[in-house]
């Protein structure tokens, strides 16, 4: 990402008359792992390589140019570094103090805005993320891993049986469509190769390595995973429709293989635990509401299908529903699924930048509401956003009222979620998003997703309390059992 195409002309000058120079000779470091120095660097020229010196010999895990902004993460959290950063030629960079530019932006709003929004992009794509890497690409590539083999060699090895069984099986069934034994061991291959994959990506015990598995795996895979309407929207980028299908459990796919590897992917714990949690949200966002009219607002309106579950419930006495998301597409298709939406409910669509209001910049002015919605954004959202999202929620909800929001937990297919569909998610568990929820002065209440759980569906309530002094009580923190639900 080229940073400072992201800014107005008037907000790159202002923010690069912040910075200082700093310039380095080949092999200079720029950063060292370990050093908690939040400085944020943006290269003008020159080429930076992120390396992992663990190893010997050290591994390349990226490669970064002109426009590469560096230490965005350390910058909003104070992360310690977790890689070298080394001049790989002679390198010019702006260099600014976070402390300094901290201050700076808070007494400028409008370049505030610009800057921050342009860094939230970064940082919500790569929260909790690992750097991209493939082996292949580095100076590196001739490094020879588990027994001499490199992972593109592996990957290929992996897909191998698998290739030819499915062909084979293919070929059987467009002679003989409604042969039930050809289908069965389409499927078994399927989910035998898929097994194998989590195995092979755990495996590499590095998550740099398990990246770089996916990926290789990726390659191999993408001429038959974009068979599949699962792997297709995951790999070209249909975010708004992918989660939408997997919701939905619709399984579509071109012949045979990609309707079996679609019907594979849709059953995987991860495809239910999405379908599930939005079931239950659903369905506890029905029976907690009142017999009055009501204001609820939704926050990240991505797939839209829990809000088209509660829509004619809320007709009943009234609805004030405000949906706010940074994606204009996705409020549209709020606003088109809703094209007999009941009188008594008024749907107002705003387009916010969610990562704005996420790091508590937002001016937004709303209404303090009943319910407000958080359906899924917290997959995406590093500790310290989420409790700004949090935090926001309190600040906008009734005394007594309630937050509802979803997330994932972890998962033994988060792999295949993470690299082979490059859809990584951050995997919390019931307990944490409450304690999420506690932390920003909110009564947090595990409604599915506990100790016992069988599938990584994490619902989580929050509700601000009547009286501030009674948050986190022992009493309360033991009244997490909801009707219906599993404790923590």
């Amino acid at each position: 990402m080229r940073f400072l195409e992201h800014l107005d002309d008037q907000s790159r000058d202002e923010l690069l008359a912040l910075s200082q120079v700093v310039e380095l000779a080949r092999g200079e470091m720029l950063v060292r792992r370990g050093d908690r120095s939040d400085d944020l660097y943006l290269v003008e020229s020159g080429t930076l390589v992120v390396i992992d010196s663990r190893t010997t010999p050290e591994v390349i895990i990226s490669t970064l140019g002109a426009g590469a902004l560096v230490g965005e993460m350390a910058f909003f959290e104070g992360v310690a570094r977790t890689m070298d950063v080394r001049a790989e030629a002679p390198t010019r960079s702006h260099r600014w103090s976070a402390a300094a530019l901290k201050h700076e932006l808070s007494t400028k709003p409008v370049l505030a805005a610009a800057v921050y929004q342009a860094m939230a992009s970064l940082v919500v794509k790569r929260a909790r993320g690992i750097a991209a890497v493939a082996l292949g690409r580095s100076n590196n590539s001739s490094q020879r891993l588990e027994g001499g083999e490199d992972l593109p060699q592996q990957a290929s090895a992996l897909v191998a049986p698998a290739r030819t069984a499915w062909i084979e099986a293919e070929r059987v069934l467009r002679g003989s469509p409604n042969d039930a034994a050809a289908r069965r061991q389409l499927r078994a291959n399927v989910e035998r190769l898929l097994s194998e994959a989590v195995r092979w990506i755990s495996g590499k015990g590095d998550p740099l390595l398990e990246q770089a598995a996916g990926e290789a795996l990726a390659r191999e895979l993408h001429p038959f995973l974009t068979r599949s309407q699962t792997g297709a929207l995951s790999l070209e980028g249909g975010e708004m429709r992918r989660v939408a299908h997997i919701i939905l459990n619709e399984r579509q796919g071109s012949g045979p293989l990609g309707e079996c590897i679609d019907r594979v992917l849709l059953s995987l714990p991860t495809s239910l635990a999405l379908q599930r949690r939005t079931a239950i949200a659903s369905q506890t966002l029905l029976s907690r509401l009142p017999d009055r009219k009501v204001s609820l607002m939704a926050l990240n309106v991505f797939s839209g299908v829990l809000l088209n579950r509660i829509f004619q419930r809320l007709a009943r006495h009234g609805a004030v529903v405000t949906c706010l998301d940074s994606d204009r597409g996705a409020l549209a298709a709020v606003d088109l699924g809703q094209a007999h939406l009941p009188d008594a409910v008024e749907l107002r669509l705003v387009q916010t930048d969610l990562a704005m209001l996420c790091m508590g910049r937002s001016h937004d002015q709303h209404p303090l509401q009943d319910f407000i919605v958080v359906d899924g954004l917290m997959d995406y959202l590093p500790d310290q956003l989420a409790a700004g999202a949090l935090s926001w929620c309190r600040g906008h909800l009734k005394p007594g009222g309630q937050v509802l929001m979803t997330g994932t937990g972890p998962s033994q297919d988060a792999p295949l979620f993470s690299h082979l569909l490059d859809w990584p998610m951050i995997r919390r568990s019931a307990r944490d998003l409450r304690a999420l929820a506690d932390s920003v002065g909110l009564r947090g209440a595990v409604v599915a997703g506990g100790g016992a759980a069988k599938l990584p569906a994490v619902v989580v309530t929050a509700t601000r309390p009547l009286n501030p002094q009674a948050v986190g009580t022992d009493t309360q923190r033991r009244g997490d059992l909801h009707p219906g639900g599993e404790s923590a």
